[in-house]
């Protein structure tokens, strides 16, 4: 489920979010960055960068997510450009999102979108001449990580880390996934410009999470398989010219569209691999994600791992593979 958009007299903007529930844009450099066309591209943008048709869970898009991070940020009390930065954070995500950095890129870092974001967002039609009317410098946000309740260093929390794992947890998740996010999201606060949890208990239960989803799903066999499957039917797409890299500005639809009408056995036999099999027998490496959450306990910020056996063990665990 995307987040639908229904505006109201043109603005403010009010989304429906699926772990926010129903949130007003007030803002109107918000409103109007969302309207963009570079924000809306994102609605065809898988998160798990196999579109759904290709992979072996159901998954939600890139667009569903930045609405998200900037409905958190806003939340967290974040100021105005830091809430822009949250809704911008991903536009320039191509077509099948990190499977592009297995064809082009750092399949250990996976940072090709952030590698090209400030490029991207002050070539687009859009976006500079938004910032502008509203009295924003593009240059403002030529580094993302000055923003630090978006962005921080593994293993911290940030507002990006939180929804997309508490967003997955929702669209995949079980009962108590549900129950999970909803005392996350009741609990998550910011201290000195830091994401944590106001007490131990929600702490370990987004941490026991998101390292559960690292182990059997980001960094599974069946995730990774995929990945390299589809970034080894791209390679062959590139190289006989079935494909340029200017359509990976375009969407998840238009390449499957192009991979699926062609003939070349290489790319069908990799298209029959991601409808058909169960893919086990690629061990192949893929990006670390991990945390080690913050919270608050008599009035003092305390890292989980340091006051939690039972998680750090888990932590190490995940951390040395």
């Amino acid at each position: 489920m995307e987040p639908s958009t229904k505006p109201t007299t043109g603005k403010p903007l009010t989304i429906e979010d699926r772990i926010y529930g129903t949130y007003k844009f007030s803002e109107p450099v918000l409103v109007e960055l969302i309207e963009s066309d570079a924000v809306q591209r994102l609605k065809g943008i898988a998160q798990f960068g196999v579109p759904d048709v290709w992979y072996h869970k159901k998954g939600f898009f890139r667009f569903e997510h930045d609405v998200g991070v900037a409905i958190l940020l806003s939340k967290l009390g974040a100021a105005i450009e830091e809430q822009i930065a949250g809704l911008l954070h991903d536009v320039s995500h191509t077509a099948f999102s990190h499977v592009v950095d297995y064809v082009v890129g750092s399949t250990k870092d996976e940072d090709f979108q952030d590698r090209i974001l400030f490029d991207f967002i002050s070539s687009d039609s859009q976006i500079p001449p938004i910032l502008d009317r509203h009295g924003f410098d593009i240059k403002d946000f030529r580094t993302m990580s000055k923003f630090t309740l978006l962005e921080r260093p593994e293993p911290e929390l940030c507002a990006d880390r939180v929804d997309y794992c508490l967003r997955e947890l929702l669209v995949d998740g079980d009962v108590e996934d549900v129950e999970v996010v909803k005392m996350c999201v009741s609990n998550i606060m910011a201290v000195d410009s830091k994401m944590c949890f106001s007490s131990k208990n929600p702490a370990r239960l987004f941490g026991d999470r998101f390292l559960k989803l690292q182990r059997d799903h980001w960094a599974g066999r069946q995730a990774v398989g995929r990945y390299y499957i589809l970034a080894d039917a791209l390679k062959e797409g590139m190289r006989t010219n079935l494909i340029s890299f200017e359509d990976f500005k375009k969407d998840d639809e238009y390449l499957v569209r192009k991979l699926e009408s062609s003939s070349n056995p290489k790319i069908k036999n990799d298209i029959n691999m991601l409808l058909n099999g169960h893919i086990s027998h690629v061990n192949l490496p893929k990006k670390l994600r991990y945390v080690d959450p913050y919270y608050v306990e008599n009035g003092k910020l305390l890292k989980l791992s340091e006051n939690d056996k039972e998680f750090y063990e888990k932590f190490l665990k995940t951390v040395n593979g």
